[in-house]
């Protein structure tokens, strides 16, 4: 194995805190999804909101319900790899 002294070192707690931060913020993402739907439902039952208008707004909540799912699925991979780098020191 070649190592590069220059190359950057990976501190596996800093990696651990921001697989946190991200699955946190993912989670916290899809809650505000569930959120934006009830409340677009709301708003076309009261005949606050328009038929297309409506449908473009729950295309927005499944988006960021798809986002905070991938940043949540993305942050517990880089958790699970700082736990896998403290393992191998």
């Amino acid at each position: 194995m070649v190592i590069d002294p220059k190359a950057p070192s990976v501190d596996p707690d800093t990696v651990r805190w921001n697989g946190l931060a991200m699955r946190d913020e993912g989670q916290t993402m899809i809650e505000h999804a569930g959120v934006m739907t009830e409340e677009i439902d709301v708003m076309i039952a009261q005949n606050m909101l328009a038929g297309q208008d409506g449908d473009a707004l729950r295309q927005a909540a499944q988006t960021l319900r798809d986002v905070g799912g991938r940043a949540t699925q993305n942050g517990q991979a880089m958790v699970d790899y700082a736990d896998r780098l403290n393992r191998s020191l």
